[in-house]
């Protein structure tokens, strides 16, 4: 449902705010660039997501995503994160775009599943929504995208949970109780998969 979407839009913004900070961070950007970096890393999944399922990017018809992504860069600048990231950024960006590519991977198969795509297309629409705002920032940076090496299997966790979402919609009932568990037990896959550094075979 619509607050579902909501809560799962808003987290998915401020932890993909907070990874495109990391990396802003560790490129030594200037505060206007840094800003850019983490709207792109914020609502390029967003955007390719609407886009494909014939809505209005919300972006353009809500105030609340660009407000989100402004209140939390003016906290992290307030409290200065750029500190606290340097100790440790691998840390900070491996969490924070675990938990954007988790929650964004999500909505995305929601809103596929809300207008009818069937396995293929939620999975396709739950990977570019995880994926769409990491690609944009690594092109903007010239680096190749992490979705094209799978690093980490970054894009195979967002196919999967398309997969897992489109057979409880079908089979079972996705309910809050039901998103909840799947944020929990992906975020535990996606951690042991960085942990054991498991990676599929490269050409």
């Amino acid at each position: 449902n619509i607050s579902d979407f909501l809560v799962l839009d808003i987290i998915g913004i401020i932890a993909f705010t907070i990874s495109g900070f990391v990396v802003a961070v560790n490129k030594q950007l200037d505060i206007l660039g840094a800003f850019l970096i983490c709207f792109m890393t914020s609502f390029g999944g967003g955007l390719l997501r609407d886009a494909i399922s014939d809505n209005v990017p919300v972006i353009f018809t809500s105030l609340y995503p660009a407000f989100t992504v402004l209140v939390v860069f003016i906290l992290a600048l307030a409290i200065n994160l750029k500190r606290r990231v340097n100790y440790n950024p691998q840390l900070w960006f491996k969490l924070s775009d675990s938990l954007g590519l988790l929650f964004f991977a999500i909505s995305g198969a929601l809103v596929a599943l809300e207008v009818g795509f069937n396995l293929i297309g939620v999975m396709f629409l739950s990977l570019v929504t995880a994926t769409g705002g990491g690609v944009l920032r690594d092109v903007a940076l010239n680096e190749i995208p992490a979705l094209f090496k799978n690093q980490d299997l970054y894009g195979t966790v967002a196919l999967l949970m398309g997969f897992v979402l489109y057979i409880q919609q079908h089979y079972f009932m996705i309910n809050d109780f039901v998103i909840v568990l799947n944020i929990i037990l992906g975020l535990i896959l996606r951690l042991g998969i960085i942990y054991f550094k498991v990676k599929l075979p490269r050409l």
